[in-house]
């Protein structure tokens, strides 16, 4: 709101507008006895009994508050177009200003430009990662296929050298089993014969040893062949795997992708934003800059007026909102959806129907100490001539009774105790009734019953 309202708000009761009904309203006065009137004499008039509306309420006062849509370029710049002027209609989406986008169209290339090349050197990276993965997984496949023969060829050589052993393991144990009884039994063979088999047994002898021997080498020799191998293949798998599980190179290449692609989008974003689009339907207010002006990033006003730091100011075409400033001694009247009647100075007293449709739970305290709530009212229709900032009265009903008999309060008179009207029969007499009121605003009643419309009232006018 750009001023503060009023406030304190008296109640004014007894101050209900009364809507006519078509049937006309008449009156004329008249004496009752003598056609020459005399200071002394009483003066009457006639009034027919209308149709209408009455209603209890009380007043306050206010102020228009537009749904306004504020419209700022995010970035700053010199304004190329302006592509919208006061009081013009927009569409939502709409196009309502450029600035001049020559750097931030440079500022794209470049960034393309730098996106480009870290995809180049991502794919590179990538390539030379897999012919690396390639390379590594040959060596290893390699490796696999050494492990395997040198296992194979253990398994062969030991089993051919164990048959050679075991096979002159039974040479040697023959023989020594026909050499050993013979020396013992030296006198029953001849020293020749003992001689010739215990050369035999002595080869025999030394050819096992030196098989068994053998053995024990080549078995050795083996097994550290295939330890060897083994040790150089379990390098090469951890070496391979950590390459597969682990690629630093690829992913520092694709974080450089990442971020030249966030700076990608932000100059897309910002080229975007040279462009100013209208995000509602709505009536152009007013437009702070003219072509070939730098205009700023955002404003953080939030005022609504013509010196505002926003660029365009954008008014919703529908219904305007009333802000009234309520005492806290009338907020008890006030609750969501009260009928209101809103009458601007401004607008030769049109009157304006209204609903709340907000009260403000936050009190605001002037510098007296009056304590008030705004309470938000919308206007039933729309106008143009509504303006923001406009002054104007609020009525908020409290008590309403629409289309039914209504009779001034000075027409009722009390006769032994019971409400009384003079009413003018058709032959012209003057005639006592007996009504029943309803709703009165202090200065018209309701009638309830006792009378019909378009009877003619009789009714003293005081001095």
């Amino acid at each position: 709101m750009l001023k503060k309202f009023m406030a304190k708000k008296f109640v004014k009761l007894g101050l209900g507008l009364i809507v006519l009904s078509a049937i006309g309203y008449g009156s004329y006065t008249y004496k009752i006895k003598s056609t020459k009137l005399s200071a002394e004499e009483p003066v009457f008039k006639e009034q027919k009994v209308i149709k209408g509306d009455i209603a209890l309420d009380f007043s306050a006062d206010g102020e228009v508050n537009l749904s306004v849509t504020n419209l700022d370029f995010e970035i700053g710049g010199k304004l190329k177009e302006v592509l919208v002027k006061q009081d013009q209609e927009i569409k939502k989406g709409q196009i309502v200003a450029k600035l001049d986008d020559t750097d931030y169209i440079n500022k794209l290339k470049s960034a393309q430009v730098s996106y480009d090349q870290t995809v180049i050197k991502l794919e590179q990276t990538k390539q030379n990662y897999e012919l690396q993965i390639i390379s590594e997984k040959q060596k290893l496949d390699d490796l696999k296929s050494q492990l395997d023969k040198v296992n194979s060829d253990y398994q062969l050589q030991i089993i051919s050298e164990k048959q050679k052993l075991d096979d002159l393991k039974v040479q040697f144990d023959k023989i020594s089993s026909e050499y050993l009884p013979m020396k013992d039994m030296e006198d029953y063979y001849s020293k020749q014969e003992i001689e010739q088999k215990k050369l035999s047994y002595e080869n025999a002898k030394s050819a096992y040893e030196a098989q068994l021997e053998k053995y024990d080498i080549t078995e050795k020799q083996l097994k550290a062949n295939c330890e060897d191998a083994k040790a150089d293949y379990e390098v090469q798998l951890q070496r391979y795997n950590i390459l597969l599980k682990d690629s630093n190179d690829v992913e520092a290449a694709k974080a450089s992708v990442r971020n030249s692609e966030i700076s990608l989008n932000m100059a897309k974003d910002d080229l975007n934003k040279t462009i100013l689009t209208s995000p509602t339907d709505g009536k152009i207010l007013y437009v702070s800059y003219k072509e070939g002006e730098s205009v700023p990033t955002s404003a953080q006003s939030n005022t609504a007026t013509a010196n505002t730091d926003h660029f365009i100011l954008v008014t919703d075409l529908g219904k305007a909102q009333v802000i009234s400033a309520v005492s806290e001694e009338d907020l008890s009247n006030v609750s969501i959806g009260q009928d209101t009647e809103v009458v601007f100075d401004a607008l030769d007293n049109k009157i304006f129907t209204g609903k709340v449709i907000s009260i403000d739970p936050l009190p605001k305290r002037d510098n007296t100490g009056i304590v008030t709530y705004d309470v938000t009212i919308e206007l039933n229709e729309a106008s143009k001539d509504v303006k923001i900032g406009m002054n104007c009265s609020i009525s908020f009903v409290l008590k309403q009774k629409k289309d039914v008999l209504v009779i001034p309060n000075s027409a009722v008179t009390m006769v032994e105790g019971k409400q009384s009207v003079q009413v003018k029969d058709k032959e012209g007499n003057i005639v006592t009734k007996t009504v029943v009121t309803g709703l009165t605003d202090g200065k018209n009643t309701e009638v309830m019953d006792g009378l019909k419309e378009g009877e003619t009232l009789i009714i003293q006018e005081k001095k």
